[in-house]
């Protein structure tokens, strides 16, 4: 399946939007975030590093950081089967407290 996934390009943060083929079983964490009102986003860091978050206005919910390209898809995989709304939704109750 694909997910969009907001890339922040150096050096002042440009916004480009790709669509990402990732496993099937991520669906159901995809569009849950997706319901949350969350974003995927990635962004090269100045070490060479990516980090790739579940982004909200709010903050970021998830985060992951990879060193290596082949570990962005993995990466970006974990954070949809592990996304939990009930979780999410403590998380933003904190956040707004």
């Amino acid at each position: 399946m694909k997910v969009e996934v907001t890339e922040f390009v150096r050096p002042n943060g440009e916004r480009r939007i790709h669509s990402v083929d990732v496993a099937d079983d991520c669906a159901v964490g995809y569009e849950a975030l997706r319901r949350k009102g969350c974003r995927l986003t990635a962004e090269y860091l100045m070490t060479g590093a990516v980090s790739q978050t579940v982004e909200h206005e709010e903050g970021d919910f998830l985060i992951e950081v990879t060193f290596k390209h082949e570990e962005n898809i993995p990466a970006l995989e974990k954070m949809l089967r592990e996304f939990d709304g009930a979780k999410f939704d403590e998380w933003l109750k904190e956040m707004n407290s």
